[in-house]
C-alpha cells in the first residue's frame, strides 16, 4: 500500500528522474515483477490523463521492463484523435504485440475499441480491418467490428457482427451486450431486441440488461424498462455483483426517464436492501442525474 501510495504522488513526475527514489520507496515489494506492474500502472495513468509526451518518453525509456500496453493503446487513442492515423496505426501495433493473447486486459480493449470507432469516424476502414486481426480472441474481434460499423454508420456491418456474435459456441453473450448497446446508439432498436433474444440465460454480468436500458433510453419506451426488471429475476442469486449492477442500471434509467413515480420508489426500496458498496455506487451515479434531488430527499 505504501509503494502504490507513493507512485500515485509521483504519476505525474518523470519516472526518469525519480528512478532512484522510486526503487528506493518500492524495495518493500516482494519481487520485481510487482515493481514493473507498479511502474506500469504509473506511466497508464499518464497516458490515460493525456500526458502524451511524458507517457511516451516513459515508455521508451523502460523498454521491455514492464507491459506497457494500456499506457499504448492510450496514446494510439490520442494520435487518432488528432488524426496522426499513421503514428496511431503504429503504436496499437505495438501494443496488440505485447498484449497476452489468452488474457488480454480489459483496459487495454476498451481503449483498442475506441481507436477501432474513430478510425471509422474518419472512413480508414482499411487500417482499422488490420489491426482488428490482430486483436487475440474470436469475441474481441467481433466486437471490434461492431464498434468499427458504430464510427462508420455502416448498420449493415454491425448486423453482421451480430450474426457472428450469435453462433460462437461460447462467451457470445459479451458481444451481444456490446453490439446490442451500440445498436441502440445507433437507433437499431429492432438489431438491438434481437440481440437481447439471442443471449444465452443470465450470467454474472454479461447479461441483456444493459442493452434493455440503453433501448429504453433512445425509445423512451417503458415497455424495454419492465423486460429489464424482469430479467432480474433469472440472475443467479450467487452472483451478486451482477444482479447489484443490473438493479443499479435500471434504476438510474427509472431516475433519468421519469417514466413512472411508483415504480422507481419501489426501486429504490430495492436499492436500499443492497451491500454499502453498492448502494454507495448508486448514489455516485444518481449525483450526475438533474432529476436527482428529489430522490435524494426521499433517503
Amino acid at each position: 500500500f505504501q509503494a502504490e501510495t507513493f507512485a500515485t504522488f509521483l504519476y505525474f513526475g518523470d519516472l526518469t528522474a525519480y528512478k532512484k527514489d522510486l526503487e528506493e520507496q518500492l524495495s518493500i515489494l516482494e519481487n520485481e515483477y510487482d515493481y514493473n506492474s507498479v511502474l506500469d500502472n504509473i506511466i497508464t495513468i499518464q497516458a490515460a490523463s493525456g500526458q502524451y509526451d511524458l507517457a511516451k518518453k516513459q515508455l521508451d525509456f523502460l523498454g521491455k521492463n514492464i507491459d506497457g500496453d494500456r499506457a499504448l493503446m492510450h496514446l494510439a487513442v490520442k494520435d487518432a484523435s488528432k488524426d496522426r492515423i499513421e503514428n496511431a496505426v503504429r503504436v496499437a501495433n505495438k501494443s496488440l504485440d505485447r498484449i497476452s493473447p489468452r488474457y488480454p486486459k480489459f483496459e487495454t480493449l476498451r481503449q483498442f475499441f475506441h481507436l477501432v470507432e474513430l478510425l471509422g469516424e474518419k472512413q480508414k476502414k482499411t487500417q482499422a480491418f488490420q489491426l482488428i486481426a490482430k486483436c487475440p480472441k474470436e469475441e474481441n474481434q467481433i466486437i471490434a467490428k461492431a464498434f468499427l460499423a458504430k464510427g462508420l454508420g455502416d448498420k449493415s456491418l454491425l448486423k453482421k457482427a451480430a450474426e457472428a456474435a450469435s453462433v460462437l459456441e461460447k462467451d457470445r453473450n459479451y458481444p451481444l451486450k456490446e453490439i446490442g448497446i451500440l445498436a441502440a446508439r445507433m437507433d437499431a432498436i429492432d438489431l438491438a431486441e434481437w440481440c437481447v433474444n439471442q443471449m444465452d440465460t443470465i450470467s454474472f454480468n454479461q447479461n441483456p440488461i444493459s442493452v434493455l436500458t440503453k433501448m429504453t433510453k433512445v425509445t423512451k419506451d417503458k415497455h424495454y424498462l419492465s423486460l429489464a426488471i424482469d430479467k432480474i429475476d433469472q440472475i443467479p442469486i450467487r452472483a451478486i455483483s451482477g444482479y447489484a449492477d443490473a438493479l443499479i442500471q435500471i434504476t438510474l434509467t427509472a431516475v433519468e426517464l421519469e417514466l413512472d413515480e411508483e415504480e422507481t420508489i419501489q426501486l429504490l426500496n430495492l436499492i436500499n436492501q443492497l451491500n454499502p458498496e453498492y448502494r454507495i455506487k448508486f448514489h455516485l451515479r444518481l449525483l450526475k442525474i438533474p432529476s436527482q434531488r428529489y430522490y435524494m430527499a426521499y433517503y
